[in-house]
C-alpha cells in the first residue's frame, strides 16, 4: 500500500512539471490602423502546433515554455516574439512595402500594387529567362493562375502556344477567343518577340479591362513591356544555349510478320504460310527480297538540333537612355529538312527634352525563314498508313518505289521543299507632355511594315523498283 502511494506521489509530481512546461498565449492581431486581422496565421516555432487569428482578430495558443510565435499573414511583413514568460501577446503587423510598392501596368500607364483593384497577374523577366523556349508564349504556361497555354504542334516556327484567359469566352474557336496582346501599348504578335527583350508581362483577367480596350478585350489583355536602356553605365548581357529536341513518343506498329499474322486472322490464307515462315527464320528480313520497313521511324529520324543566341547593350544618363539587342534562333526539325530560324532585331531612345517634354523612339525588325519538304501534310499522312511490307530503301542504297511510287522518305530528302520568308519592321515616335504632376498627355506614331514571301516547289524524286528500272 506504501508503495503505491509513493508512485501516486512520483506520477502527480512529473504531471505537474510537465503542465509547468505548457504555456497558454493569447492575444489580439491588428494591422496598422489597429483593425483586427483575421486568418493571421499563429506557429510555434520549429514546431507544428499553430493556430489562427478568428474573425476579430483573437487567438489562443498552448506553447512550451521559452518557445517563440511566429505571425504571418500575406501582404505583412511576418514576426517573431519570444514568449519569455508571458501569457497575452498583442501584435500590430505593419505592410510589406516590397510587395505593395511594385508597379503593375495596367492600361495606358501603372498603379502600385496597393492601389490596385482588378484582377491582374504580373510576370517578371526573371520567369521568363528560366525557361529555354523558341516561342515567348510558351513561357506563359503555368506562371499565371486562370491563363492557359497550350501547345498544338512541335513543329519548328509553329510550335507557339494558344493563350486562353479564364476559359474561352466566345463561340466559335481559333483565333475568336485569343486575348488582345500589346507590345509596348501596340498590337503585336507574342511570338515575334525574344524572350531576352521582355520586362515583364501584365495579365488583365476581368472585365476592366474592358473600359479601356472596348470588345477587343473580352477575352482579356497582355500587357508586355519590353526592356529600355537606364541610367548608369552600359551594361551589357549574352545568352545562349543548344539543345536537341526529340518526340518524347511515337506510335508503334506490327514490323511485317505480325502484319501478315493479322492480316491472315481476318482474311484467311492471304499472305502464305512460306512467306510467314520466310520472315520467322529471319533470314534476309528488310531486304528488298524480304521487306521489313518502319517508315515513321524512318521518316522521323533526324537529330532536331535548336540552338538560340541574344546580345544586348542597354545604359544611358539622365537625360537620355538607349538600348540595343539582337538574337538568333536556329530550329531544326525531326523530319528532313525541316527548319526555322529567326532574326531579331531591337532598338529604342528615350530623351527627355525638358522637365514636361519626354521623346522615345523604337526600332524593332525580325526575320522568320522556314523550311520543310513540299507537301508535308500528306507526306506524313501516307507514312503513318504504309504497310511494312513497301520498301523504302533498296539494297544498293537508292529509294525504292514504296506504294506504287509513292515514297514518303525519298520526298521528304529530296529538293521539293516549301520555303517562307517572313520580314517585319516595326517603328514608334511617341512624345508624352507632363502640364502639371500626375497628368500627362502622350501622342504615339507606329507605322508597321510585313512582307511574306512564299515558294511551294514540287520537285520530282528518282526510286528504283525491284527490277532495277529507273523512275522519276
Amino acid at each position: 500500500m506504501k508503495r503505491l502511494k509513493l508512485l501516486m506521489i512520483v506520477f502527480l509530481s512529473c504531471s505537474s512539471l510537465l503542465w509547468a512546461q505548457e504555456k497558454a498565449v493569447s492575444g489580439l492581431v491588428t494591422d496598422s490602423q489597429n483593425v483586427p486581422l483575421p486568418g493571421v496565421n499563429v506557429l510555434e516555432v520549429g514546431t507544428t502546433n499553430g493556430t489562427q487569428t478568428d474573425f476579430d482578430g483573437n487567438y489562443s495558443l498552448s506553447v512550451k515554455a521559452g518557445s517563440s510565435l511566429q505571425f504571418s499573414y500575406i501582404g505583412m511583413v511576418s514576426q517573431t516574439i519570444a514568449v519569455e514568460g508571458k501569457s497575452t501577446i498583442n501584435l500590430q503587423m505593419e505592410e510589406d512595402a516590397s510587395q505593395l510598392d511594385e508597379v503593375v501596368v495596367v492600361g495606358y500607364g501603372t498603379q502600385k500594387a496597393v492601389n490596385l483593384t482588378g484582377s491582374v497577374e504580373t510576370v517578371k523577366a526573371e520567369e521568363i529567362a528560366r525557361q529555354p523556349v523558341a516561342q515567348a508564349s510558351q513561357a506563359l504556361a503555368g506562371l499565371v493562375p486562370g491563363l492557359t497555354a497550350t501547345q498544338s504542334s512541335g513543329q519548328p516556327g509553329e510550335d507557339g502556344a494558344a493563350i486562353r484567359i479564364r476559359g474561352i469566352g466566345t463561340l466559335g474557336s481559333g483565333a475568336k477567343n485569343n486575348p488582345l496582346i500589346l507590345v509596348d501599348g501596340i498590337p503585336d504578335d507574342i511570338n515575334g518577340l525574344d524572350p531576352s527583350d521582355i520586362e515583364s508581362i501584365s495579365v488583365l483577367k476581368d472585365a476592366s479591362a474592358s473600359a479601356i480596350y472596348g470588345s477587343r478585350a473580352a477575352n482579356g489583355v497582355i500587357l508586355i513591356t519590353t526592356k529600355r536602356g537606364k541610367e548608369g553605365k552600359l551594361s551589357t548581357s549574352f545568352n545562349t544555349y543548344v539543345g536537341v529536341q526529340s518526340i518524347a513518343q511515337n506510335l508503334k506498329f506490327l514490323d511485317a510478320l505480325g502484319y501478315m499474322e493479322a492480316f491472315n486472322s481476318a482474311e484467311p490464307g492471304a499472305f502464305p504460310e512460306e512467306t510467314l515462315q520466310a520472315y520467322r527464320n529471319g533470314n534476309g528480313v528488310g531486304t528488298e527480297a524480304l521487306p521489313d520497313t518502319d517508315w515513321v521511324d524512318l521518316l522521323f529520324s533526324s537529330a532536331a538540333i535548336q540552338q538560340y543566341h541574344s546580345l544586348s547593350v542597354r545604359g544611358g544618363s539622365e537625360k537620355l537612355k538607349a538600348a540595343t539587342s539582337i538574337s538568333f534562333t536556329d530550329q531544326d526539325g525531326n523530319v528532313p529538312n525541316f527548319n526555322f530560324k529567326r532574326y531579331n532585331g531591337r532598338f529604342n531612345i528615350d530623351y527627355k527634352l525638358s522637365e514636361k517634354l519626354d521623346l522615345a523612339f523604337d526600332l524593332n525588325f525580325r526575320r522568320e525563314l522556314k523550311s520543310q519538304p513540299a507537301g508535308l501534310n500528306l507526306l506524313t499522312r501516307s507514312t503513318y498508313r504504309l504497310q511494312p511490307l513497301f520498301i523504302a530503301i533498296n539494297d544498293d542504297g537508292t529509294y525504292g518505289s514504296g506504294f506504287n511510287g509513292s515514297n514518303p522518305v525519298a520526298l521528304a530528302n529530296s529538293t521539293a521543299l516549301d520555303q517562307t520568308t517572313n520580314n517585319y519592321v516595326r517603328a514608334l515616335v511617341k512624345a508624352t507632355y507632363k502640364p502639371f504632376n500626375n497628368f500627362s498627355i502622350s501622342a504615339t506614331y507606329a507605322p508597321q511594315y510585313v512582307d511574306i514571301d512564299r515558294d511551294d516547289y514540287r520537285a520530282k524524286y528518282t526510286y528504283y523498283d525491284g527490277s532495277g528500272l529507273l523512275h522519276k
